[in-house]
């Protein structure tokens, strides 16, 4: 994305950014136009008919210009939600469809969501896990740095170790005489 100051140079480059908009000008009144007619329709059942039912909402959001001013036209002498629906009313198998869809999104976003919180517990518990794996090989190179080669049974020690006996042991580890005195 350019920066708002830019200002493009070339006749080329200038007359396909201008193209550019006014395609995207034209897209976006025309999409206005239909959120516009969908937000009247819905208040004006709304108001007339009381609260619409899902169903019936997104089957005013989904129509098109065509429709919607005809339904508008009905809504005038209508004296029932189904009248001034008319075809847009949804049908029965159509009332079935929108629900299967709907649990299947349902499951879909349970899924999604049980992954997200599943990713995000693994996560946690992997950095707690890596923070104190972190800890144990840095305490071993410590050690082995301060006193020579660590047994494979100090090692096998270290990795029994809790988080909180580890940040004790490396304390220890910075006066400590020999190995025997920082493992405590």
């Amino acid at each position: 994305m350019k920066p708002k100051w830019y200002e493009y140079q070339s006749e080329f480059a200038k007359r396909y950014v201008a193209e550019g908009r006014y395609e995207g000008l034209l897209q976006g009144k025309l999409e206005g136009r239909q959120e516009g007619r969908v937000a009247l329709i819905q208040r004006q059942l709304a108001l007339r008919f009381g609260p619409l039912p899902r169903l019936i909402a997104e089957s005013v959001a989904t129509a098109s210009i065509d429709e919607l001013d005809a339904l508008g036209e009905r809504l005038l002498t209508a004296d029932s939600l189904a009248a001034a629906l008319g075809s847009l009313e949804p049908r029965e198998g159509e009332r079935l469809e929108h629900e299967r869809e709907l649990a299947q999104r349902y499951r879909e976003q349970g899924r999604t969501q049980g992954r997200l919180e599943g990713k995000l517990e693994g996560r946690l518990e992997g950095r707690v896990e890596g923070r104190l794996e972190g800890q144990l090989e840095l305490a071993a190179r410590l050690l082995q740095l301060r006193f020579g080669t660590v047994p494979a049974s100090v090692r096998a020690r270290l990795a029994a170790l809790a988080p909180e006996e580890v940040a004790a042991m490396t304390e220890r580890l910075l006066s400590a005489q020999s190995l025997q005195e920082a493992l405590g």
